[in-house]
């Protein structure tokens, strides 16, 4: 069988993303005990709006595991908040590591040096940089933790998507630096590495993706 191409899994990752929006705005809002019926009616309203035929019993029941999964992983990350609590993984690609690890020394360092105000607000320049590098580790985990490298063709296209928004994250932190400098929120000599480490990232990021899509492009584990 023909592996899915990456254009087939933006699709496939902006449909669950939509999904799981319209979803957990309507549990906010009505509550978790009416789940199955709101997951059939969103599902349903959604295929329609796209112009597909109705949900088959069979996508129903992974559209409905993959929510429940996502609830799973909140419920852990709210009973656990710590970031730094290990978890038990088959693989662990050493980019996430070194992403994560540093992101947490930002934070710690920042929180140690007063690097923004105690009222500072989440479009602060400090706290974005420090937000988006924490978030791009989990990012980055989705996308290649779980498995030895490279991945069977079948997950490549959908790796390349999970890469392309852990490296959207890796942007925005350094657009953060960029504000952080022309604001004079963090030392020169505290700024410096932290721009370095991150283009570091990005293009390593940049790197797994092109080996992706060339394994694509061959067709061929």
């Amino acid at each position: 069988m023909k592996p899915q191409s990456e254009e087939e899994a933006e699709a496939e990752q902006a449909h669950s993303d939509r999904l799981a929006d319209r979803i957990e705005v309507r549990l906010q809002r009505e509550g978790a005990d009416d789940y199955d019926k709101i997951l059939e009616e969103e599902i349903e309203r959604l295929h329609r709006e796209e112009g597909l035929p109705g949900p088959t019993l069979e996508r129903q029941a992974r559209s409905a595991e993959w929510i429940e999964e996502m609830n799973r992983a909140g419920e852990e990350a709210l009973a656990n908040p710590d970031p730094e609590v290990e978890q038990e993984l088959e693989y662990e690609h050493p980019l996430v590591t070194r992403v994560t690890e540093l992101a947490l020394q930002w934070r710690r360092t920042a929180e140690a040096e007063g690097w923004r105000t105690e009222h500072a607000g989440q479009e602060h320049p400090v706290n974005e940089l420090l937000d988006a590098s924490l978030i791009a580790g989990p990012k980055l985990a989705g996308a290649l933790n779980g498995r030895y490298w490279p991945p069977e063709i079948e997950f490549c296209a959908h790796t390349i998507v999970r890469l392309k928004r852990a490296r959207g994250f890796l942007e925005d932190a350094l657009r953060a630096t960029e504000s952080c400098h022309g604001e004079k929120l963090i030392k020169a000599d505290r700024l410096g590495p932290i721009v370095v480490e991150l283009v570091d990232f990005i293009r390593e990021t940049d790197e797994l993706i092109a080996e992706l899509r060339a394994k694509l492009e061959r067709g061929t584990d």
